[in-house]
This record gives C-alpha cells, structure tokens and sequence, in this order.
C-alpha cells in the first residue's frame, strides 16, 4: 500500500514460471500468515472496515427498534412470558448501541493514528524553479 500511496510509477513484469523441481509447497494458502497479512493489508491504509462496523451498528439498532415494537405488542397481547419483555428490550437496545458506539469510537481512534503517523499531503517528485 505504501508504493501506491507515495505514487512512484509502477510497471508490471510478466514471466513464465517453470514447474516445481521436486517436492510440495509449506505455504499454507489459508494459514495463519496469509490471513494476517490479509488482515494488515485492510487495515494499515484504510478506515473502511470501521465504517463498516459503525454502519452495521446503526443498522443492528434500527432492527432492534423493529423488535422492541414487536415484543411490546407481544407483551400488549399477553403472549409473553413475564419478564421477558424487559430483558429483550434491553437486550436488543443495549446490543446494537454498543455496535454503534464500537465503530464510532473505531474511527475517532483510526483518525487519531492518522494524525500521530505525520504522513505529508504531498510528496514532490521534482523541484521546478526553487533554489
């Protein structure tokens, strides 16, 4: 993501690999070093999977605002079991603002990284003019 980011011209190479000499592979296509560099690569250069998260939170809340409406009806017709109705209730509310709250706080604290990282807006690739 770095080489991107800095805007260096990129060309690609391609080339004919030959078959495997002898032996089978040890790198594990699912194991636990790919995944984590999956994972890096996600996160070192993008907040998106904070919005994600802070989307899914406002979403989850709605649905539970959906399902407090149905449990209160619930309880209104006498087809819930007593207790119920508040342990739901809060359940469902107190489920999707902590969500909501995880993905916010996620991007104030990725904004703030941001910030401590000190990374230039620019980067000049040649000087025209200036002594």
């Amino acid at each position: 993501g770095i080489v991107r980011w800095i805007g260096f011209e990129q060309a690609t190479v391609f080339y004919t690999r030959e078959a495997r000499y002898s032996g089978k592979t040890h790198f594990p296509l699912f194991g636990k070093g790919p995944v984590a560099e999956l994972i890096r690569g996600i996160t070192s250069f993008s907040a998106a999977p904070l919005y994600v998260a802070f989307v899914m939170g406002m979403f989850v809340s709605m649905l539970s605002f959906l399902g407090i409406i149905y449990v209160l009806i619930g309880m209104l017709l006498d087809l819930n079991v007593p207790g119920w109705t508040g342990i739901m209730i809060s359940t469902l509310f107190l489920g999707g603002m902590i969500l909501m709250t995880n993905g916010f706080l996620g991007l104030y604290i990725a904004r703030i990284y941001n910030q401590v990282k000190n990374r230039p807006l620019y980067i000049i690739k040649d000087k025209i003019g200036i002594d």
